[in-house]
């Protein structure tokens, strides 16, 4: 008998959200993830991001912030997986390695992303090693209970490599298709 799914973890960027504008900013500094990391990471603060950002883009600080702004300002919610997740009936959660700045700008936007889920696990990497598991403790449900929801395949093999279900987010009428696999009423 397989397992009930009674929680599903959503990524925000390119789950939920869309920015088509983002990958364009940085393709002319392929050096900056190091960098977006620390800051997504809590590392360093939004003053130290943007000072060695702008460094690493060839802006001023203040031209590379404004163009950053904008960047966030394009993001919009896909709305047919938007309008699942909100009447989904399982627990919602949100696992999202978002910096603080684009947290910030999520909440002022798009603030029901987050009074919908039942807890966010935010600036958090998945790429590194313990992340699913910790959120598997915190949450409280078996790996096997939990779906996780993601638009990067290397993220959904971490997940899966724990136990825990995974889709591979590509488009909304294929993310249907496999919620009705693992028993998710839509």
């Amino acid at each position: 008998m397989a397992v009930q799914i009674k929680g599903i973890l959503f990524d925000i960027g390119g789950v939920l959200t869309l920015n088509h504008m983002y990958a364009k900013f940085w393709a002319d500094a392929p050096t900056s993830m190091p960098l977006r990391i620390q800051f997504g990471s809590d590392e360093i603060t939004l003053e130290e991001f943007i000072r060695e950002a702008a460094i690493l883009k060839g802006l001023s600080r203040e031209e590379f912030f404004r163009q950053y702004t904008e960047i966030y300002a394009s993001e919009m919610i896909i709305e047919p997986v938007f309008q699942l997740y909100t009447q989904l009936k399982e627990d919602k959660y949100i696992l999202s390695d978002t910096n603080p700045y684009h947290q910030h700008h999520l909440e002022k936007n798009f603030s029901k992303i987050f009074t919908e889920a039942k807890k966010c696990f935010l600036r958090q990497r998945k790429e590194k090693e313990g992340t699913f598991e910790n959120i598997v403790n915190v949450i409280g449900l078996s790996p096997s209970e939990l779906l996780f929801i993601d638009d990067k395949i290397e993220h959904i093999m971490r997940a899966r490599a724990i136990g825990m279900n995974a889709i591979h987010y590509q488009n909304y009428p294929d993310l249907v298709i496999e919620l009705k696999k693992f028993g998710v009423l839509i």
